[in-house]
């Protein structure tokens, strides 16, 4: 986990190894789940095929600009397939992850999940309407 809240990025390397000759071009995505195992988002860095996966191994690094999250335990589940329907690994728990801090800088009163996961950055305007 790099940077600070609002803008943390998660940084996995996923060492990947074909022991078939005859598996056919893939792609990566990582869901970051809850403490529950709950998927909360999907990163999917190419919907186009970009693995090979010619005899061998091989060293994928992704890199996720994640949202701003509440505090809390978190996940990460790897899914690698030639389409979004065909599967060749899926593996849970892949990295562990623990957000200390608020995204909201001056928030003293602590999140709770009831409230959802995300603090979406958002602004509001006040104009007064009765003329005075």
């Amino acid at each position: 986990l790099e940077g600070k809240q609002p803008a943390l990025r998660l940084d996995v390397d996923l060492t990947i190894a074909c022991a078939s000759r005859s598996a056919p071009a893939s792609f990566v995505a990582i869901d970051l789940c809850d403490a529950a195992g709950v998927p909360l988002m999907q990163a999917v860095p190419s919907s186009v095929p970009f693995l090979k996966m010619e005899k061998g191994s091989y060293l994928v690094s992704v890199e996720i600009e994640l949202p701003p999250l509440i505090p809390g335990a978190y996940t990460a589940d790897v899914w690698i397939g030639s389409h979004f329907s065909s599967t060749l690994d899926y593996v849970k728990n892949v990295v562990a992850v623990q957000i200390d801090e608020s995204p909201s800088e001056s928030r003293t009163f602590p999140h709770t999940p009831d409230h959802g996961f995300l603090i979406p950055p958002s602004s509001c305007r006040v104009r007064r309407v009765d003329g005075s």
